[in-house]
């Protein structure tokens, strides 16, 4: 089951690293930012959410 979870967690991250998007409250992971952060994109463009 730990190499079925390490295997699946390589290839996240390898998708992240080719694929993933810089937002402001990635570069400082602050815990309330991150939150309303990810309640606001449940329903609204992202464009909006950035500022």
């Amino acid at each position: 089951m730990a190499l079925l979870t390490s295997n699946f967690r390589s290839l996240v991250y390898a998708h992240y690293e080719g694929a993933g998007r810089m937002f402001p409250w990635r570069a400082v992971p602050a815990p309330w930012g991150v939150l309303v952060s990810e309640f606001m994109l449940q329903q609204t463009q992202t464009e909006r959410v950035i500022p």
